[in-house]
């Protein structure tokens, strides 16, 4: 059976394609348009009208695309921007009439639940209590589980693209601005990470496009290699490195390092400061990549799990 899966995020919008053969989802071709539709939600609360509309062509695509495969199934799923919108609706009913495509609005919890179902599926064996990092452009999903399912979740209003948006004015960024969105990143999640730290925490886990981006820049990859980044791994030291490098670079000189593609120079710095400021307030030293996330995990639960 052939399916497929999009996520409407607030940064970007993304397809899958895949199989279940003999009720196991074999994971194939994963694709991705920058539509930034949450640019400016966190200002004022609304999808611009630029950002809906490339949104709309993007989904009119991927349906098209998911279609012509013979996809049986369709789902599609809107996360932090569209959730926090005050004209949502305008848009899932814009979407509907021009692709024929039903989105769901996930919350918070069942972003972080079907993140979690994804790792697991692409993770293998699991020993201990994991920790999942999904960062996003407009929330974080913090998810700590392990083999048997999720022992605790919770999403924070932390997000590269509203960070950025929030922050970071200055190009490069002034040592103020960074200052103030490293600060600020830590009081948001400052009760979360005091609640991770009851957990036996025996491996990290990154999902999502900072974590996924962070692991092609250590890699150096001209063109991005989803099974070369599946369980990759990055230290924490090297994610500093990282930081301090990109803050005094302008987005242009970003836009040439290997493994950034140039649409997210603009937001890796916010995104990846989100982790290095949860890593280092549960004093976790490496941090593994996974390519499989919650597109994986919305296939699993919409058509195994729930079989």
């Amino acid at each position: 059976m052939r399916v497929a899966a999009i996520d409407i995020g607030t940064n970007s919008i993304r397809l899958l394609k895949a199989e279940v053969i003999d009720g196991k989802l074999i994971s194939g071709n994963k694709q991705l348009d920058m539509t930034r539709i949450g640019e400016g939600v966190n200002e004022t609360g609304r999808l611009s009208e630029a950002g809906m509309q490339r949104s709309v062509d993007a989904l009119v695509r991927f349906a098209g695309e998911a279609k012509a495969w013979d996809a049986e199934h369709i789902f599609a799923l809107a996360t932090s921007a569209v959730r926090d919108s005050e004209n949502r609706d305008e848009f899932i009913k814009r979407v509907y009439e021009a692709s024929g495509i039903a989105i769901d609005v996930i919350s918070g919890e069942e972003e972080a639940k079907l993140g979690f179902i994804g790792v697991l599926a692409g993770a293998g064996e699991l020993e201990g209590q994991i920790l999942v990092i999904d960062v996003g452009g407009g929330s974080t999903e913090l998810i700590v589980g392990d083999a048997k399912g999720i022992q605790f979740a919770q999403s924070v209003n932390v997000g590269a693209v509203r960070m950025t948006g929030k922050h970071i004015t200055t190009d490069p960024v002034s040592d103020a601005e960074y200052v103030n969105t490293q600060s600020d990143v830590a009081l948001l999640t400052a009760k979360v990470v005091e609640l991770l730290k009851t957990f036996n925490i025996t491996k990290t886990i990154g999902i999502g496009g900072t974590a996924t981006t962070l692991g092609a820049m250590k890699l150096e990859m001209e063109n991005y290699d989803r099974f070369a980044i599946q369980n990759s791994s990055i230290g924490i030291v090297d994610i500093r490195n990282m930081n301090q490098n990109l803050k005094n670079l302008s987005i242009e000189q970003r836009k040439s390092i290997k493994g950034l593609q140039p649409k997210r120079a603009d937001i890796i710095l916010a995104g990846s400061m989100v982790i290095e400021t949860v890593l280092s307030a549960l004093q976790i030293d490496e941090l593994f990549v996974s390519d499989y996330d919650n597109l994986e995990g919305c296939l699993v639960d919409r058509l195994l799990e729930n079989a």
